[in-house]
């Protein structure tokens, strides 16, 4: 039997159960309390030789592999303080760097969907930190998935929960989709539940996250396609209405951690999938595989998430093709959570 990655993936996601599943998950148990003991060293170390640094920061982080909204919620946070005078900058690792691809698609997707804000790619997080203060003037940073940061000390640890699947089947990596053990959920400041479509799941999870850490505060939200935008030409980034391609067939392709939950969001706005192809998580494109993507779709347009199209934009620079869009996404908050969020963002320049 050849097991794929997608397959461990699907156990570690907790979706798929039977006796196989079984095995294989107790093959992969003593890995992770191996990798579990490893990871509780390393925090331990780091943390004793935590830095002060001379500014904000704010970390925005998760506790599980793949995506879980973190993304979005840089953006909303970033702006939201450049908006109130703050002068942000975002720290990031540079997943996704590939070929030609150094920066990373996360970080370009952010560079490009908020100009006016430095995001700094690098895997020394100190280092960068250094070099915004120094060249930008940064009296904020952002740690772009900073929860695993143990070395620098943060004002705000922030940590985004996907209510639709949070924890997988509960383990560590290799058997599991977690990164830390539940326990290290106490660090956390703030819980963002992403994708909270289903109130009974959604209860079910905050009542779980307050047992773990009673003292966080925890906000709701969800995905909003706030439209679509064509990828090259002359209209590039001009976002349509989110109804643009209701009743209308498309094609679908992604290089992300969640394929699905991109594929149910654009069905979602009333366009008919009629094919889907599905690409690791920052897949770095060929020019081939996009140009059979497109010849595959027979005229159809093809849509993509921005985290690919930030990817597709470094692999063109002469006669990009025509007929690739974009999905745009914000977050909506549930009830006043998005005031109660600005609310503890600004009071930690209070304290």
């Amino acid at each position: 039997m050849r097991i794929s990655a997608d397959y461990l993936r699907s156990i570690a996601e907790a979706r798929r159960a039977g006796f196989i599943v079984a095995v294989i998950t107790g093959l992969l148990t003593p890995f992770s309390w191996l990798y579990s003991g490893c990871i509780g060293l390393l925090s331990f170390l780091r943390s004793a030789r935590r830095r002060k640094l001379p500014c904000a920061v704010i970390s925005v982080g998760n506790i599980t592999w793949g995506g879980t909204g973190k993304t979005p919620l840089v953006e909303f946070i970033a702006l939201f303080l450049k908006r109130n005078g703050r002068n942000p900058a975002v720290l990031s690792r540079g997943y996704g760097a590939s070929g030609g691809f150094s920066a990373g698609d996360e970080p370009l997707m952010l560079q490009n969907r908020m100009p006016s804000i430095p995001v700094f790619t690098d895997k020394k997080r100190l280092r960068s930190a250094r070099k915004a203060m120094e060249t930008r003037g940064a009296d904020t940073l952002i740690l772009d998935d900073g929860f695993q940061q143990w070395g620098i000390s943060k004002d705000l640890d922030i940590v985004t929960v996907d209510a639709a699947n949070p924890f997988g089947n509960g383990r560590v990596i290799p058997a599991g989709m977690l990164r830390e053990p539940l326990s290290a959920l106490k660090r956390a400041d703030i819980f963002v539940l992403t994708r909270c479509e289903k109130e009974e799941e959604k209860q079910h999870l905050k009542n779980r996250l307050s047992s773990l850490n009673p003292r966080a505060c925890i906000f709701c939200c969800n995905h909003r396609v706030a439209g679509f935008y064509p990828v090259f030409g002359e209209a590039a980034g001009v976002i349509t209405e989110p109804e643009f391609f209701s009743g209308k067939e498309v094609v679908a392709f992604s290089g992300i951690a969640v394929p699905r939950s991109f594929e149910r969001s654009l069905e979602n706005t009333g366009a008919r999938i009629t094919g889907a192809r599905r690409f690791p998580d920052h897949y770095f494109y060929g020019r081939r595989e996009i140009e059979a993507i497109i010849a595959g779709g027979r005229g159809r347009p093809v849509v993509t998430t921005e985290k690919d199209a930030a990817r597709l934009s470094v692999l063109y620079d002469g006669r990009p093709p025509a007929g690739i869009w974009v999905m745009r996404i914000e977050l909506e908050f549930e009830n006043d959570d998005d005031q109660r969020l600005r609310d503890r963002l600004l009071g930690i320049y209070r304290s």
